[in-house]
């Protein structure tokens, strides 16, 4: 009988092993946590910048708890306890990166974590997955730096509200853009030794992006193909569209003849900037989004009502939803032309005339050539106009 029970027992502990095994994407030993809340972000590779981290809770009972993904994508999760958190001198608490662990999970992983939460730091490793053991050991590198930036950010944490202490909050931030670049320095080092591994793509796009401009070819056609290929194609994308930029900014320039395109009405009708005749025409650059273009319209709304004989206004919503854009022309009364941009490189109208900022306004004489830039809402545009149109017939 007492052989029954003892092969029962094993039987008990072989299954309970085998199902942690199993079932658990991950698996966290943290000694010092105890029986605590941990508060789980978690965000799927391929919308890491076009939507918010997920929220999740978890328990741990005897430094230990599990997670599973809930995706059947590869996800980044970050992993902070309330034993980790700070109180602020008004009770509001706050956690720093420096406490949290942070894994990639991919849907078929068994990671196993052990770690040790301390004052300014949670010390960890992990096993299972090539990613997570390598960020975890680079970490660990960076130990030294990683502490003193957690003190930094524990003190700014605490005083940042404090406008009387202005003078020490300019200090911290600038000691903690320091420490940021000495970690960022490190791990460019890696992406430049390391090429054919998965962490370079991800160190890397946390660069600038000269940086990333430079070392992006250079990853492996199978890392820049890979679990991180959205993230490296967004910001490379960015580079392209920026690039493209700054050069049709030199040559859509004052005296230059404006270029041709076509975009979408407001009516769903396709407009090309040819079907204006002998008027003065304004390329109105703006964002449902963005401020200070809505500001600028009452103003607007006068010069066109005072011009319009003479003067015709395009508005190109950039940035935008579609029902957003209806909805802001619709409240804010525009009564000019309006056309939403098209986001493709090919055809984004912005890119074409070398806008790099909202709002921006071109101005075209009747020949369609430049006459002058204006960025932001500025009055030497309405001077401008005032001087153009005033007395022209």
């Amino acid at each position: 009988m007492k052989h029954t029970f003892t092969l029962v027992l094993f039987f008990v502990f072989i299954f309970s092993w085998y199902s942690c095994k199993e079932n658990h994407n991950a698996v966290l030993n943290i000694s010092g946590l105890g029986d605590d809340t941990v508060f789980v972000r978690y965000v799927p590779i391929s919308q890491y910048y076009s939507s918010e981290w997920a929220k999740d809770t978890v328990y741990s009972k005897q430094n230990v708890f599990y997670y599973n993904s809930k995706t059947t994508e590869p996800v980044f999760v970050e992993f902070s306890s309330a034993k980790g958190r700070f109180k602020r001198p008004d009770g509001s608490l706050f956690s720093v990166p420096q406490k949290e662990v942070v894994l990639l999970i991919k849907p078929n992983d068994n990671i196993k974590v052990k770690g040790d939460l301390k004052a300014n730091y949670l010390d960890y490793k992990a096993f299972g997955s090539e990613f997570n053991e390598i960020y975890g050991q680079i970490r660990f590198n960076q130990k030294d730096t990683i502490i003193k930036l957690s003190k930094i950010l524990q003190e700014f944490n605490f005083i940042r509200l404090d406008t009387a202490k202005k003078h020490i909050i300019d200090s911290l931030i600038r000691e903690i853009d320091r420490m940021d670049s000495i970690l960022e320095i490190d791990r460019l080092d890696y992406v430049k030794n390391n090429p054919d591994k998965e962490l370079s793509a991800y160190y890397l796009v946390s660069q600038g992006y000269d940086t990333i401009e430079k070392y992006y070819p250079k990853l492996t056609p199978d890392i820049r193909e890979g679990t991180f290929k959205n993230m490296l194609d967004y910001h490379y994308q960015h580079i392209l569209r920026f690039n493209l930029t700054v050069e049709n900014e030199k040559k859509v320039s004052s005296g230059t003849l404006a270029p041709e395109f076509v975009l979408t009405s407001f009516s769903g009708s396709d407009f090309s900037l040819d079907s204006i005749k002998d008027k003065y025409i304004v390329l109105d650059f703006w964002g449902s989004w963005c401020g200070w273009c809505i500001k600028g319209f009452p103003e607007m709304k006068e010069y066109y009502r005072k011009y319009k004989n003479k003067l015709e206004i395009v508005g190109i919503a950039c940035h935008d939803k579609e029902d957003a854009w209806r909805r802001s022309v619709e409240e804010n009364g525009l009564e000019w032309i309006q056309l939403i941009n098209k986001s493709d490189i090919e055809h984004n109208v912005s890119i074409l005339y070398g806008v790099r900022g909202y709002p921006s306004k071109i101005i075209l004489d009747k020949n369609k050539r430049i006459v002058a830039r204006f960025l932001g809402e500025t009055p030497e545009f309405y001077t401008k106009l005032d001087e153009l149109l005033r007395y022209t017939l």
